[in-house]
């Protein structure tokens, strides 16, 4: 799963940046468990396939989630990519934290004043799930397992300080 991780995440920087560039500052750094740690020039991201998706023709290896942080910020920005979800009216979950997501372009975010509130969620939750808008099932479902390991060596590797959640993180 992480081989297919680190593949997307070469193959969208790709698509929006000049290839010479992506080789020269985009490394891997770690793979916890369903998480990956990548970093370039002036940010450190980590991103999951999803566990589940509801569309059973789809491959998990279409969807993807990353939580980013930009200039060594502890300021998360989380993006989800659902492949073929677009527009849809999408709602993310993370234990008790719940986040209506907008669509832009091809990506799903949560309202930036979310994303803080929701990274405390998933750091003490075991998964986050998506939703159509009203619905109690599940869409797509990301395993958070390994994740609280990847952002603390997010934090490490970006410089940046790890928020407090209460437990040792």
């Amino acid at each position: 799963m992480l081989k297919a991780i680190a593949f997307l995440a070469m193959f969208l920087l790709a698509q929006k940046a000049d290839y010479s560039k992506v080789d020269a500052y985009q490394r891997f750094v770690a793979g916890h468990t369903e998480w990956a740690l990548f970093q370039d020039d002036g940010a450190c991201w980590v991103t999951s396939n999803p566990v589940f998706i509801s569309k059973q023709e789809e491959a998990v290896e279409n969807y993807y989630m990353f939580v980013s942080f930009f200039f060594g910020s502890a300021e998360p920005e989380i993006s989800y990519y659902l492949n073929g979800s677009d527009k849809d009216d999408l709602v993310a979950y993370a234990g008790e934290e719940v986040s209506d997501l907008f669509f832009y372009e091809d990506t799903y975010y949560p309202h930036a004043e979310d994303d803080i509130t929701f990274l405390m969620g998933m750091l003490k939750s075991d998964q986050v799930s998506i939703h159509q808008a009203g619905s109690d099932v599940p869409e797509v479902k990301f395993s958070l397992d390994g994740f609280r390991e990847a952002y603390n060596e997010a934090a490490r590797v970006c410089e940046f300080n790890s928020f407090d959640t209460g437990n040792k993180v």
